[in-house]
């Protein structure tokens, strides 16, 4: 179970985001107009893969290739409505945005769970000192619980 200060939020923004994310993928003209959104729009900036039916996988397209993919895209977004294209290209931002706040969201998760983590293996460590000093009192060997209480402050002793 998570510290109260961390509290149900992280998962509730998660699955909300999750939902959003499919409800915009599930938008019928989306699949027809995806590529060549994302293409056209970002294909300059970042690498335009492109997907092998044969082996059913995504490779790096060459440059030629990434810039005829690129000119393709553009002219046929160009024979869509103004309307048309608006309507699309938010529903392709939707997406985009709700896959961020996923990734957000995992982050987010991520880091609270390497926290909880580094807190139990300090845990852990006390714990198994505890245990150590515990059979060094009750007879093991007691040097190291002498060697402890020797190093107390000698004012701890008339507190």
């Amino acid at each position: 179970m998570l510290p109260d200060k961390f509290g149900d939020e992280p998962l509730d923004e998660l699955s909300a985001n999750a939902y959003s994310l499919f409800e915009a993928m599930r938008e019928a003209d989306l699949d027809e107009h995806w590529d060549d959104m994302t293409v056209a729009l970002l294909g300059e900036t970042q690498t335009v893969l492109g997907y092998d039916g044969a082996e059913l996988d995504y490779f790096r397209m060459l440059d030629f290739e990434e810039d005829l993919a690129v000119e393709e895209a553009i002219k046929r977004l160009e024979r869509m409505t103004k309307r048309d294209l608006v309507m699309t290209f938010r529903k392709v931002m939707v997406a985009l945005v709700a896959f961020w706040d996923i990734k957000a969201g995992h982050d987010c998760l991520t880091a609270i769970v390497d926290e909880l983590d580094e807190r139990s293996a300090i845990f852990n460590r006390k714990e198994t000192h505890i245990n150590r000093l515990y059979q060094d009192l009750t007879g093991a060997d007691d040097s190291e619980f002498n060697r402890v209480v020797n190093s107390l402050p000698q004012r701890m002793w008339l507190e």
